[in-house]
């Protein structure tokens, strides 16, 4: 989360904003043992075992009913491993965004490219739009601390 304090408000289209501090809110993660690449590698090994459980389970599914019958004890137990491959698909996509979500930034950090523009009142946030980021480039200032944003509001 970052904000910008507006000195006088700021309007657009049927929106007035008053001079107030406005919050950019996004998701980050910071790149410590290269924790988005092992994400994706445990993307991808997830992402292998569930099409092998899903080949077999349609395996089962061609065969006659007494074959299919002698095998019900190994079906069950495929079927209850691709819901939990599929939970922890889910998981992983809930947590870590594809990549064309992502944009690496400075000082290890990844960002998720979109975000939300909120005010805060009475200890609440409200939203007010949304935002996407095109850019994070280092600052013009030779300020090692200091970078620009470049982004898009909608």
């Amino acid at each position: 989360r970052f904000f910008l304090d507006f000195q006088n408000e700021a309007r657009r289209n049927d929106v007035t904003l008053p001079a107030e501090r406005v919050f950019f809110m996004t998701a980050c993660w910071c790149e410590d043992e290269n924790i988005i690449e092992k994400e994706q590698k445990f993307k991808l090994k997830t992402g292998k075992s569930l099409d092998y459980v899903n080949r077999k389970l349609h395996e089962w599914d061609s065969k006659s009913w007494a074959d299919w019958l002698k095998n019900i004890r190994r079906y069950t137990i495929f079927q209850q491993h691709r819901r939990k491959l599929e939970r922890q698909r889910q998981e992983l996509d809930d947590a870590f965004p594809p990549n064309e979500r992502l944009m690496k930034g400075i000082n290890n950090m990844w960002f998720l490219k979109e975000g939300v523009i909120a005010v805060k009142r009475s200890d609440q946030y409200h939203w007010i739009g949304t935002f996407t980021f095109r850019d994070i480039q280092p600052g013009l200032s030779g300020n090692d601390r200091s970078h620009s944003v470049q982004s898009e509001s909608c």
